[in-house]
């Protein structure tokens, strides 16, 4: 009889895989980028098994595809409780930069799947993982359709656009306009500086407005503006990539020069000839 109520106890409990992969339900606080994202518990997840272009590294440019890729994941999971899961394979826990590697799943949508099926990212191949086979022929598909990042003809447009930017950019110096890279030259003065939003950082409490791909360059040009209650969900959509004036005092900070606005009107975008 003993023998019995054992092998029905072991017939009953999960296996070890089965009861190890069972959901960690998180409320999801921020998304840095389009596959890392900040539990309410102040700990960084990266998505399992995929890449997404860059849009958040204060040092490196913004990639094609790469603002739309944060925006699909923040739209879905941002302030949502989802499950987290890990791999089979119990040794694949966090990276080098100590983020939690899981899969997430808001209900049954399994997200991780979802971004490279829509072409917002790649498969992560540096290492194999429970899905590697199924997420390298949805890659695959993504490629045949062309569709998000794999789309040329968007491709081509975005990089001409942002060309097109940066030699208009170039041909900013007038005796009323100062260039982003000379503000440095007028800081306690009163200036219109104009200039390429080349990085859009929302930080909660100030959103920044960077002139340079990397923010800590020295010729990096910052409009910081305090947040309200406002809504600024989508506001690095909006601007990156735009050419804009903004008139006030030029600061230092850090080496860099700097401006302050109150109002978001304050930034104004001019027309694509600069106008």
């Amino acid at each position: 009889m003993m023998q019995l109520l054992l092998i029905l106890l072991l017939l009953l409990s999960p296996s070890p895989a089965l009861a190890s992969n069972r959901c960690e339900y998180r409320e999801v606080s921020r998304v840095i980028d389009g596959d890392t994202i900040v539990l309410k518990n102040g700990q960084r997840v990266r998505l399992l098994g995929i890449d997404t272009p860059e849009s958040a590294d204060p040092r490196r440019p913004v990639q094609f595809f790469g603002l739309e890729a944060k925006q699909f994941l923040k739209r879905l999971v941002e302030h949502r409780t989802v499950c987290l899961r890990r791999d089979r394979d119990r040794t694949i826990n966090k990276d080098k930069y100590n983020r939690l590697l899981r899969y997430i799943y808001l209900d049954k949508l399994f997200v991780n799947k979802e971004i490279v099926k829509k072409g917002y990212g790649f498969v992560f191949v540096q290492f194999p993982f429970q899905y590697m086979e199924e997420f390298r022929k949805l890659q695959q598909e993504a490629m045949e359709k062309e569709v998000g990042l794999w789309n040329d003809r968007r491709y081509r447009t975005w990089i001409g656009d942002y060309a097109k930017s940066l030699s208009r950019i170039s041909n900013c110096i007038s005796d009323a306009v100062v260039c982003s890279w000379n503000a440095i030259k007028y800081i306690g003065k009163k200036k219109k500086v104009r200039f390429l939003i080349k990085k859009v950082h929302n930080a909660g409490e100030r959103i920044y407005f960077n002139s340079e791909d990397d923010i800590y360059n020295p010729r990096n040009f910052t409009v910081v503006l305090p947040v309200s209650n406002r809504d600024y969900k989508d506001i690095e959509m909006q601007y990156w990539g735009r050419i804009a004036e903004v008139r006030g005092y030029i600061r230092e900070n850090h080496g860099r020069a700097e401006m302050e606005i109150r109002d978001l009107k304050e930034l104004v975008i001019l027309n694509s000839d600069g106008s």
